[in-house]
């Protein structure tokens, strides 16, 4: 195992986070009433919906636009959730077929190019003390923490009804308030009828990256066991260790 001085990490837990929160099993579907739905009433729901959370899994479609390029990169695979905070994604990109697993354990969040024989390994901020400072990675709220601790760092709106998938959807748009820890907009499209996100939207670099996570198969409080979010490289593997904890 080779290890690398300290960089930079990259957001280990953006794609992760986004594409996980708020997702659980509903207790029970609510049907909104047309045209009276709040920012407050969905995001009641969201967490009502996310306390009930025990385990998800999807399949995942990523795209990824680079306006500097021109280019749009394509990823699929699966994601895998389980309470308090445990997840894993995995990609295969349409093109170079590529293979990239990231898993977020008790305590760090791995970066693993298969392919590459590649990892990255960051040491997660610890939720409760992100709490207290009000900070840390923003795509945590509504997986990991109550969502409705966006308000600290987000202006957020409903825009029109959308059908994503054959699923109708309220999209909500969370613009970063500044001074705060956000970074970059995002849009969450939020099932009208069971509260779970169908796909969502995240703009990077002052709009110059555009990448969007679309979910299907969806299926919740299924089993899933703790060894899904476990990595421990071999000696094969090339690994870059960052100690900074995320969120600081």
């Amino acid at each position: 195992m080779k290890l690398h001085p300290l960089t930079v990490i990259p957001t280990l837990l953006c794609i992760l986070a986004l594409g996980c929160a708020a997702f659980a099993q509903p207790a029970a579907p609510v049907e909104p009433s047309a045209g009276t739905l709040t920012v407050a009433a969905l995001l009641d729901h969201m967490e009502a919906t996310r306390k009930e959370l025990k385990t998800f899994k999807a399949d995942v479609t990523k795209t990824r636009f680079v306006a500097a390029l021109d280019e749009t990169q394509e990823d699929a695979g699966r994601i895998e959730f389980k309470t308090p905070r445990l997840l894993r994604l995995d990609l295969t990109n349409a093109r170079t077929k590529k293979e990239t697993i990231i898993f977020v354990g008790k305590e760090y969040a791995w970066l693993y190019r298969v392919t590459d024989k590649q990892a990255e390994r960051s040491r997660l901020v610890d939720l409760g003390e992100a709490d207290k400072k009000k900070s840390g990675n923003p795509l945590e709220y509504g997986l990991a923490r109550d969502i409705h601790g966006l308000l600290d760092a987000y202006n957020i709106r409903l825009l029109p009804d959308e059908k994503i998938g054959g699923v109708e959807t309220t999209p909500m748009e969370l613009t970063p308030k500044q001074g705060t820890y956000a970074e970059g907009k995002v849009i969450f499209w939020v099932s009208a009828v069971n509260w779970l996100p169908v796909q969502l939207r995240e703009y990077k670099s002052d709009d110059e990256i555009v990448e969007t996570h679309t979910f299907t198969n969806i299926q919740t409080n299924v089993l899933l066991s703790d060894k899904l979010f476990e990595f421990t490289p071999d000696k094969t593997v090339d690994v870059i260790l960052h100690d900074a904890v995320q969120g600081n």
